[in-house]
């Protein structure tokens, strides 16, 4: 199976565009997206574009409906309060909901989360260590993979 890996959005709509001809051409099978969907350097008053961008992924999902989705830090930033640079509390209302629109618009709520996987590969925004995953827990480095991601996708915030 070929994946795309789609790389940090921040408000760059025409990337969904570039990963739906690469798809439609049948040079991938199925997308993973790494998110970040806000933020970009100085465009914390372009609230329109942050409207836009998520309207973009929602479309982007209902026509690819397989693809997963990671959170990214700038994503979950806003719902859980912690500001990232490129923060706008102008678009604080905007991301929130529209970040809350795309996890309804998915069929199943675990196409979006911290990790993802697909056969033998996983996916994240921020990528895992061998460190995070012993100070979740001491027995994990030895668990299956999928107790693994369950266990990062099941982590307080105040750890990821």
């Amino acid at each position: 199976m070929r994946v795309l890996v789609i790389p940090d959005i921040h408000l760059k709509t025409w990337i969904f565009d570039r990963a739906e001809d690469i798809l439609k051409s049948g040079r991938a099978d199925r997308a993973v997206c790494l998110m970040d969907m806000p933020d970009d350097w100085n465009m914390e008053f372009q609230t329109e574009r942050y409207r836009e961008t998520f309207d973009r992924a929602i479309t982007f999902a209902a026509t690819f409906p397989d693809t997963l989705w990671c959170y990214g830090n700038h994503d979950v930033s806003y719902p859980w309060g912690r500001l990232e640079t490129g923060y706008s509390p102008y678009a604080e209302r905007t991301v929130i909901s529209k970040l809350e629109e795309l996890e309804n618009s998915l069929r199943d709520p675990a196409q979006i989360n911290i990790m993802q996987r697909i056969d033998n590969v996983l996916f994240s925004h921020g990528g895992l260590s061998l460190g995070f995953v012993k100070w979740l827990d001491a027995n994990l480095p030895d668990a299956d993979i999928d107790d693994v991601t369950a266990a990062v996708n099941n982590a307080s915030q105040k750890y990821l």
